[in-house]
């Protein structure tokens, strides 16, 4: 197990079988590689794609909610005008390829990344890699806390050498010990300047990117004392910084992957004070439990664990204080993100019976999806917390779906031989933190995703085909589950139309058919990211017949969906006779098939396409309808369903609203406008306070902008009349924001009003849905009747300063007198509880003077 050392491209699918975390049995290993392991991106995630590609963390990382989003930093903004191409860097040595790697944008850099052969050698040569290394060393010395000399391209130029080499030996060939030796010197000139020890945004941005670098040298065991004095050094300050967040998180990297370097073991063996380190952060860092930043010691308590694994002296020192963590955290309660750490490193490196943790997966997992529910004979709901009409409404869906793919595909509801998944469980969690928490133990897969669908061995007779997946938190105007339907063709498609598993068909080509189908069905006729991809007319029918899981986001799912329609509606002869092979699992005849129809129907694809983006290609009616799970608001046809973040990647699309997008910083995104008009830019939804900036001249900043909107809450607008050519908006958070749905539209949106009440105009009582606008110094008390037995959520946010909340429901609550509280940093607090009828009390004290905050409570 230890040897399956990989360096894990970012891409859109995290490989799950390939458990660089090491903690997945082989037994698990086994079944996982047999298993159709459907992932989408997550939504988004808090490292940001254009400066840290392109490595994941599949299970090492529990990111933060309110900071995994994607946005376009200064220093990744692209550049339009920008030449970026394999010839420039391929045609440039010593100092003309150092001034070009310091001169372009880190984006540029990224790109380089997915180079090959002759030019991944003409690139990532051991002499530009000295080269480089040399620059990066000389930049270390002048370093003066940001990146004012461009040393993170230098750093991310190297990370992509080394990626390159390990993926690509044959073509660059072996690297001599000269690397070695000048990269080892030349990070510790960095370490050793005096701009090493600052609490900065720009300096976080740096470090993290020279973190992660020492982990792709190899350097790990050389710096086990850097890792040692950033973790006695982190304070809560470091968390006012998303990249100083970032940088500590990447510690955990170098401990984590030392195992597979050279000298790490050894090193332990002779000092074992990180061990100490780990135990005494988690320790000083109790208050982030419960906080966007827990992550940080859930992941401490997981290399705490990992100590296990090597020499008897670290796990004799390491043993007691994993015994403490699991006696002082609660497997499901406060501290279950350090418990289930520690339990699952036990779980794999030690004897479960020495720290009584035997069978906790099973009891865990009762605990935490205790709701089970019948759709049908063939469809089982598994839930965190639903109610019987989110349940209901789930099992509509997929009821209305399998109705729909039965009669598109004339399947006569006649599974393919040998096929025994004739039942589905569909396991949903409450929310993406819940799922990333707990669905990696119960199902031993990756959550760096949104969601799974584990097709497992559909010939074995007990085999269960299972879909694991989550509640969209970030929709607050409906229940969704994310990704319900297309999930749901994947089951039927693989049981009714692909016989064999998951590896067996994708021997051959068939991910075009495979997700784009999964595409088609869920979303019908109304798919306006496909169309818009299409009318770019970017990709010829045959190249998209070839995808694989490394062709991207946009070619695999929005391409896919294009060659599906086009298919089923110009070709369905064909389509029948693929179907036939796939039935049969006859995949070299399928893909024979589809090597001869080769470029025949490229041209009339092309055509097509151009219909379609005119508007002048319907295709009909699908019942298999939007994917967004409830109408849009107003009827308007037009807006189509809502995108991720991390799916835009800084690019806004006309009518295809961006959600769940959060953050505490400036995101930039740009649109371009192919004719004069008006254009509608909007935000709304979530929580806290997003400003909304316009240019159309270059990137908006909140002081740098040609329109701006700038009210209380999140529902922004600007209105603009645009020429054609690119314009720029910027979403600022004052001071963040979390799930807000952002878009641009050429129809006006019609957006609640950011209202609330002066607290001077109550009567100091609570009115459900209702906020409420506090100023104050001093203790604010608010009292709310409860009517019936019900579920409140009481909340405050926006303005400034620092307020706590503090709940009774016997007399008037305070910081010294509660029953729940909530006492974040800053305004953004939240308090749950079920009352009884009867009054219940509210207070909000000043941890430091407030304003304009507001408060509100609702009922469900």
């Amino acid at each position: 197990m230890k040897k399956h050392f990989l360096l894990i491209a970012g891409s859109l699918m995290a490989i799950g079988f390939a458990q660089a975390d090491g903690i997945a049995s082989k037994s698990q290993l086994s079944m996982v590689n047999n298993q159709h392991q459907h992932q989408h991106p997550q939504l988004s995630q808090m490292q940001d794609v254009t400066e840290r590609p392109p490595m994941t963390l599949p299970e090492l990382t529990i990111y933060p909610r309110l900071e995994r989003f994607t946005m376009l930093s200064d220093a990744a903004i692209p550049n339009i005008n920008e030449s970026c191409s394999v010839t420039e860097f391929t045609s440039r040595t010593g100092r003309n390829l150092t001034d070009y790697v310091t001169g372009v944008s880190s984006d540029c850099i990224n790109k380089q990344f997915s180079v090959t052969g002759a030019d991944a050698a003409d690139i990532f040569n051991e002499n530009n890699m000295l080269t480089i290394t040399d620059s990066f060393r000389s930049a270390s010395r002048r370093y003066k806390g940001n990146n004012s000399d461009n040393i993170l391209n230098l750093a991310l130029f190297l990370r992509a050498g080394y990626y390159i080499q390990f993926y690509q030996r044959d073509a660059v060939g072996e690297y001599s010990n000269a690397i070695k030796q000048s990269s080892l010197i030349a990070l510790d000139e960095f370490f050793k300047n005096e701009h090493f020890t600052d609490v900065t945004d720009e300096h976080g941005k740096v470090l993290s990117e020279v973190l992660m670098l020492v982990d792709s040298s190899g350097h790990n065991a050389d710096f086990i004392d850097v890792v040692n004095d950033i973790l006695v050094r982190f304070d809560n300050s470091w968390n006012d910084s998303r990249n100083m967040s970032a940088a500590i998180n990447s510690v955990f990297t170098i401990l984590w992957r030392g195992q597979w370097t050279d000298d790490f073991a050894e090193h332990l063996a002779r000092d074992n004070s990180i061990v100490d380190t780990l135990k005494v952060f988690i320790d000083k860092q109790d208050y982030l439990i419960g906080t966007d930043h827990e992550y940080l010691i859930n992941n401490a308590a997981k290399e705490l664990g990992r100590m296990l694994n090597y020499a008897p002296s670290v796990q004799n020192k390491v043993k007691p204080y994993l015994l403490e963590l699991l006696r002082n955290n609660s497997m499901s309660g406060r501290g279950s993100g350090i418990w289930l750490a520690a339990a699952e490193m036990v779980d794999y490196y030690s004897n479960c019976e020495e720290y009584n943790i035997c069978g906790y997966k099973k009891q865990l997992e009762q605990q935490v999806l205790p709701i089970s529910y019948t759709c049908s004979p063939t469809i089982q709901i598994r839930a965190q917390s639903m109610t019987q009409d989110e349940l209901e409404q789930s099992c509509e869906q997929m009821a209305k779906e399998e109705i729909y793919f039965h009669a598109k595909l004339n399947t006569g509801y006649q599974p393919v031989t040998d096929d025994h998944n004739s039942a589905l469980e569909v396991v949903i969690f409450n929310d993406t933190a819940n799922y990333k928490q707990y669905a990696g133990t119960f199902f031993g897969i990756s959550t760096d995703n949104g969601g799974m669908y584990l097709e497992g061995e559909p010939s074995a007779p007990n085999n269960q085909a299972r879909f694991i997946a989550y509640e969209a938190d970030w929709i607050t105007d409906r229940f969704e589950v994310w990704n319900l339907k297309h999930e749901y063709v994947h089951y039927l498609d693989g049981r009714y139309n692909i016989k064999g598993n998951f590896n067996d068909s994708t021997k051959e080509s068939t991910i075009w058919w495979i997700e784009g189908l999964a595409e088609y069905i869920s979303h019908g006729d109304d798919n306006s990211d496909a169309i818009e991809v299409g009318r770019n007319n970017n990709y010829q029918l045959n190249d998209l017949f070839m995808n694989n899981y490394k062709s991207g986001q946009e070619r695999i799912y929005r391409g896919g969906y294009l060659a599906v329609r086009y298919m089923f509606e110009k070709h369905a002869v064909e389509v029948n006779n693929i179907l036939n092979e796939l039935r049969q699992g006859n995949f070299s005849n399928y893909a024979s098939y589809m090597l001869a129809m080769g470029d025949i129907y490229n041209a009339d694809f092309s055509y097509w396409l151009t219909e379609l983006g005119n508007g002048n290609n319907s295709g009909g009616n699908n019942s298999g309808g939007n994917n967004s799970g409830g109408n849009n608001s107003g009827g308007n046809n037009n807006i189509g369903a809502c995108i991720t973040p991390e799916e835009a990647n800084g690019v806004l699309s006309l009518n295809s609203p961006i959600c769940g997008l959060s953050g505490t910083d400036l995101a930039y995104y740009y649109y371009y406008v192919e004719e004069a008009g008006t254009l509608y830019f909007s935000t709304q939804g979530g929580s806290g306070n997003a400003d909304l900036y316009f240019s159309d001249s270059s990137w908006a900043t909140d002081t740098n902008y040609t329109l701006s909107s700038v009210q209380q809450g999140n529902n922004e607008l600007i209105r603009a009349d645009v020429s054609a050519g690119w314009v720029y908006l910027t979403v600022k958070g004052e001071p963040d924001f979390s799930h807000i749905k952002l878009m641009v539209s050429n129809i006006e949106p019609q957006l609640p009003v950011n209202s609330c009440i002066a607290s001077e105009d109550t009567d100091g009582s609570l009115t459900a849905g209702q906020a409420v606008c506090v100023t104050s110094e001093h203790p604010e008390y608010f009292a709310y009747y409860v009517e019936d037995d019900s579920t409140l959520f009481f909340s405050t946010e926006g303005g400034e300063g620092d307020v706590n909340l503090y709940y009774n429901d016997a007399s008037w609550a305070s910081k010294d007198s509660y029953q729940q509280s909530s006492t974040n940093s800053g305004n953004r607090e939240e308090i749950t509880v079920h009352a009884s009828k009867g009054w219940v009390y509210l207070t909000l004290d000043a941890a430091e003077a407030y304003r304009n905050v507001r408060v509100k409570v609702s009922t469900y």
